[in-house]
């Protein structure tokens, strides 16, 4: 979302929710919240690793069986992923966030495996068209972890 806002603009969006995104994954001097130990010196290779599981909450297990079908079904190949993997971690979307034009509400996993959930106050405090939550007990996969709480905190900013 991030690209086409920076490409096209946001006009054709009301608002916008971020599930614990960083807009910059590459950890360097200017930016500390990037993608676990993602930085200049191991990018790209260290986007081959495994990295482990996503969440921290305990997930629905009939949420986990259809996932485990619809992974059957539509198999992830982390290999076919790694050029776009390389490509999104490449990007910088600071700029973008900072001249926003429309409400953004970041959602962030306290104990998110992915990113350290303070970046969603630092980016909040370059733009008052940008607020965050941070999710208790809660990774990286809000949808899924927490998705009650998720749909409720949406609605709320939605309306």
């Amino acid at each position: 979302m991030f690209a086409y806002i920076n490409k096209y603009g946001a006009n054709r969006f009301l608002r916008l929710v971020d599930l614990d995104q960083s807009p910059k994954m590459i950890a360097d001097p200017s930016w500390q919240y990037g993608f676990k130990d993602l930085n200049v010196d191991n990018f790209p290779e260290y986007l081959k690793l495994d990295f482990g599981k996503a969440h921290y909450a305990h997930l629905n297990h009939q949420m986990v069986a259809r996932a485990k079908k619809e992974y059957h079904d539509f198999p992830y190949d982390p290999k076919q992923n790694y050029r776009f993997l390389v490509d999104h971690a490449s990007k910088d979307w600071r700029n973008t966030l900072k001249n926003l034009t429309i409400p953004l509400l970041i959602l962030v996993g306290d104990h998110s495996p992915y990113f350290d959930y303070n970046f969603a106050k630092e980016v909040a405090s370059w733009n008052k068209l940008i607020s965050y939550k941070v999710i208790k007990d809660c990774g990286h996969l809000i949808q899924a972890e927490k998705p009650q709480e998720l749909a409720t905190i949406i609605e709320k900013f939605v309306n």
